[in-house]
């Protein structure tokens, strides 16, 4: 009976070492926004900027940094609304995290609270007269509108509110943000038209690595 007990020890001894022991229970995987804390992609925000985003969490903690430029020359020809024929903006966010959850293995997602700033500079383009058609049963006969680029503008803007990050497939990030805020146009010398209070809306796209 001894002898019995020896070579049982013996082969279970052997099969340890060959790794036939028992297997420890997976761990499961750590959530996509701790397992993949960067990511890069594009966003648009009223008070954060808007262009190539980068984003990076910390714990609990998160900022990102935006920056964005459009040009399109003037021409009094062709040019067929009125906007901007430069803009460009730079802005960044803190946010902090208050909950999340893995919900299934393709989706997740994080409720955060954040705060933003920007810097904005525009140079506009200003409808000075209405198109208009000289005899209105005649087509050939419509006169342009009139355009002007105008002086260069210099805004700096702020706010805070909630986000809602989705997370799918542990990759594909979509933020949304909504909260309020004000701007305040620099280079605006009448002060009631310089400032300006109210909601905004936020959203992005990137890929988290």
């Amino acid at each position: 009976m001894r002898r019995g007990w020896v070579r049982l020890a013996g082969i279970a001894l052997v099969l340890s070492s060959l790794g036939c022991g028992p297997v420890a229970a997976d761990e499961p995987d750590p959530p996509p926004y701790e397992a993949f804390p960067q990511s890069l992609g594009g966003f648009y925000g009223e008070f954060s900027g808007a262009g190539i985003h980068y984003h990076r969490w910390i714990g609990s903690d998160a900022f990102h940094v935006n920056a964005g430029i459009v040009y399109v020359p003037f021409s009094v020809d062709d040019w067929w609304f009125a906007g901007t024929t430069l803009d460009y903006a730079v802005g960044g966010e803190y946010q902090r995290r208050v909950y999340g959850e893995a919900f299934a293995s393709w989706l997740a997602g994080s409720l955060y609270l954040f705060v933003g700033a920007q810097h904005r500079g525009y140079i506009p383009v200003n409808l000075i007269a209405e198109g208009y058609y000289v005899d209105p049963e005649d087509p050939e006969s419509y006169v342009d509108p009139v355009y002007e680029v105008g002086t260069y503008q210099a805004a700096v803007s702020t706010g805070a509110g909630i986000g809602v990050e989705l997370i799918l497939f542990r990759h594909l990030s979509v933020p949304l943000e909504f909260g309020y805020g004000a701007a305040w146009t620099i280079t605006e010398a009448s002060l009631a038209d310089a400032f300006l209070i109210g909601p905004g809306f936020q959203v992005g796209l990137r890929y988290r690595y």
